[in-house]
């Protein structure tokens, strides 16, 4: 991501702060994408990172949607026959209290807690491209499922925190 675009998620980021503090997690229900059949899985956060959205088009070229913040997790399988398949969850930010909600569920899952904005203006959601970092090596308990529209995306739940990022667990993790 370049400069500019670290500039405008960071402003854009930012001003869903207020929604972002009123949001409550909620169930979820998240697309991943990953060849992994249904179950429950340990899956380890590879990498997570902001993203935009690619811009949609309809036929006459105008633009009808995308160009949004996106955060991409990066997540390894850790334990039973997909040890080690890699699938994607892709969160698309709009400034609602249903994305948003679901961001709060996730990062909570996550282990990662954003301090609200300082009067100074420091904090605050606008950080969270830098908090993210510290959900790598987090082991999360999730339930997938297929996608009934396209059987080729997976639908993800994140139930809970296995171990957070940074902590060694003595052996594998138990699969689901």
């Amino acid at each position: 991501m370049d400069y500019e675009q670290d500039s405008q998620l960071r402003a854009a980021l930012d001003s869903f702060e207020p929604t972002y503090r009123e949001a409550e997690a909620e169930p979820r229900k998240n697309f991943m994408r990953g060849p992994i059949p249904e179950g429950r899985y340990s899956l380890m956060v590879d990498e997570a990172k902001f993203e935009i959205s690619k811009t949609k088009y309809d036929k006459d070229g105008q633009v009808i949607g995308g160009g949004n913040a996106m955060l991409v997790w990066t997540l390894k399988v850790v334990a039973g026959p997909q040890k080690g398949a890699l699938v994607r969850k892709f969160h698309v930010l709009k400034n609602d209290k249903d994305s948003l909600a679901r961001l709060v569920g996730d990062l909570d899952v996550a282990g990662i807690k954003v301090p609200p904005r300082g009067e100074d203006g420091s904090g605050g959601l606008a950080e969270l491209p830098d908090l993210i970092q510290s959900a790598v090596g987090a082991v999360i308990e999730a339930t997938v499922k297929i996608q009934r529209d396209n059987p080729d995306n997976n639908v993800v739940y994140f139930n809970r925190s296995v171990s957070p990022s940074g902590t060694v667990t003595q052996g594998e993790p138990t699969p689901f």
